[in-house]
């Protein structure tokens, strides 16, 4: 029976034949047209094999240098800590909320006290809450010496007793001075920090924390660097003022902290170099091995006020990311976190997302699952050498605080912003809900205020067309697409402009099409459109594309585009096509329209 069930005549599936495929499918095109560039600087080929990678053959999961994972094997049951946000003060986010969280599954808490709330009301929102077997990640700001004292007043609170008190408090003064824009001249504060942190086991105190260099828009090798920088400014610090304390304990004191992005192929790969990274830099100081911790935070960036449900895939992608990438705590952002406020079903839906991946996906029961892949073995080998020289570059600026008091720092990392920037306004990279496929029966939400202020504080990959979206929201205004010719000549670019004008937040009203010119100019008379875009093929163009321009005009039409590549038509205001610029365009239709805030 195995006879008939197992073929053994099967072609060997060489990399000469896949290369023939591939150029019969390119219709002669070169292959290394398949080849991309992320903003960044960060290389894809098509295909990856053992001869055509450069990279070294991995240790065991949880050996030096912890490339694959900082620990050998899983816990099944709790793989990673499931973390779920709590921020004083912000609506959905109480008492009752937080109990709800822990009972449906979480973990952890991140805790946001980064605006030094009074220790009481800290306490009043811990009520119920079991410290004792509870996570508590620290998101403080420049008020960590706060945070460790409100710290004490809730573990105190509870007669939590010291070797019980499981928390990271996530100290970063070089980054979260830096995302407020504030200057900082010396890291005193970290000695009486660690002094502090010496009665308490299970703290780690410090973060080298990448994710504000992330939200200010750093590509994933700058991310890294900063990282690095990060830790080298503190173990130098630390090091020379707590001399009598081994170096080792103090690796042992801090945590890497990293944002899991939509490209989870790059998050992955970002938290294996990171390991790599970390371990390389304990070497240099002559520390023993110590296993890093790593914590992540699904990337905000990408989160959009436009069609919000999307952002629940986008932080679904990236928590897959953090997962394969071997995180030890996950914070996933609810869908509504860049608004105003977050309710049950967001913070539901954020915490439920973890469990999916740990119940349903069993990722959790196997130890860096992407490790051995040409393709992401190399792309760590890529990160891991880039994050390196850009960190050897911060070093040479004469580190990371002077790095970012030049405005250095900044003007690297809004190279990067300004890159990404236009491929997303070419749609080179989409953002679904805002860029592509916009869903104009979705009101946007409130946007809260962005984080930190200044070259390196938060900011989104997509605020520029939210603003559009949310002046267009009130007045809901149209265009009248004049279609040429059959539904199956015309309906292309209709389609193509349709979701073009849909990005400024303007709805379609299609033509019926045909070559009748009275009958278009009736349509867009009907319609009670002030602009009116022309969609048909070439030849429809070469035909009557003039005389329907100028009719159109003769008929009010305040603002006239053809769908398709520039050509001498006089009466055509503008042109939309493939790889222009969307937001440039959305932006001309705004002042036509007079829709400016």
């Amino acid at each position: 029976m195995s006879d008939h069930l197992i073929k053994s005549d099967f072609v060997e599936a060489s990399e000469a034949r896949w290369l023939d495929a591939v150029e019969k499918a390119l219709k002669g095109a070169r292959i290394d047209t398949l080849t991309s560039t992320e903003p960044g600087g960060l290389t894809r080929q098509a295909l990856y094999t053992a001869q055509n990678t450069a990279v070294e053959t991995p240790t065991q999961a949880g050996q030096f240098p912890f490339t694959r994972s900082a620990r050998g094997q899983n816990n099944a049951h709790l793989p990673w800590h499931i973390a779920q946000r709590v921020i004083p003060g912000r609506k959905g986010c109480d008492n009752a909320a937080i109990l709800t969280d822990l009972m449906g599954g979480a973990s952890a808490l991140t805790l946001d006290l980064s605006m030094a709330p009074e220790p009481a009301m800290i306490e009043a929102l811990m009520s119920n809450v079991m410290l004792d077997i509870i996570a508590l990640n620290i998101s403080s700001g420049t008020e960590y010496q706060a945070a460790s004292q409100i710290l004490d007043h809730i573990y105190d609170a509870q007669n939590i007793s010291a070797e019980n008190r499981l928390a990271y408090l996530n100290a970063d003064p070089i980054g979260a001075a830096a995302r407020q824009n504030l200057s900082v001249t010396n890291l005193d504060d970290l000695t009486a920090l660690s002094r502090w942190g010496a009665d308490y086991p299970q703290i780690k105190l410090f973060c080298a924390d990448g994710r504000v260099f992330h939200d200010a828009g750093a590509s994933e090798a700058q991310e890294l660097g900063c990282m690095a920088a990060n830790i080298v400014a503190m173990i130098r610090h630390l090091s020379t003022h707590n001399s009598d304390t081994p170096t080792e304990v103090h690796f042992r004191q801090m945590t890497l902290g990293l944002a899991a992005d939509v490209d989870f192929f790059a998050t992955i790969a970002k938290f294996r170099a990171a390991r790599s990274i970390w371990a390389r830099i304990t070497e240099a100081c002559g520390s023993s091995p110590v296993a890093p911790s790593l914590i992540a935070d699904t990337s905000e960036r990408c989160f959009a006020t436009a069609d919000p449900w999307v952002n629940i895939l986008r932080a679904t992608v990236s928590a897959v990311g953090a997962a394969l990438g071997s995180c030890d705590v996950l914070t996933v952002a609810p869908c509504t976190s860049i608004s105003d406020a977050d309710n049950a079903l967001s913070r539901r839906i954020a915490r439920n997302t973890h469990i999916i991946l740990q119940e349903e996906s069993h990722f959790g029961h196997v130890v860096d699952p992407a490790g051995g892949a040409w393709y992401v073995e190399q792309l760590t080998t890529d990160l891991t050498r880039s994050g390196w020289a850009f960190f050897q570059s911060i070093e040479a600026q004469g580190g990371l605080m002077q790095a970012i008091a030049s405005g250095w720092l900044a003007e690297q990392i809004a190279q990067t912003r300004n890159t990404r920037s236009d491929a997303i306004a070419r749609r080179k990279i989409a953002r679904i809900g805002v860029t592509e496929f916009p869903n104009l029966e979705e009101a946007p939400l409130t946007p809260r205020a962005p984080q930190g202020s200044g070259p390196l504080g938060e900011q989104r990959d997509v605020e520029k067309f939210e603003y559009l979206r949310h002046h267009a929201q009130p007045v809901k205004p149209k265009v009248f697409l004049a279609t040429l010719g059959t539904q199956a000549e015309f309906s292309a670019r209709a389609n193509f402009a349709s979701n073009l004008y849909a990005v400024a937040g303007v709805n379609s009203v299609t033509g019926d099409g045909g070559n009748d010119l009275s009958q278009i100019i009736d349509a867009f008379k009907a319609s009670g459109c002030k602009i009116a875009c022309i969609c048909g093929t070439d030849s429809a163009y070469d035909a009557q594309a003039d005389a329907v321009a100028v009719a159109l005009k003769e008929a009010g039409a305040v603002h006239l585009t053809l769908a398709g590549k520039p050509r001498e038509i006089e009466p055509i205001d503008d042109y939309c096509f493939a790889g222009c610029d969307t937001f440039v365009f959305a932006t001309q239709i705004h002042h036509t329209l007079g829709l400016e805030g």
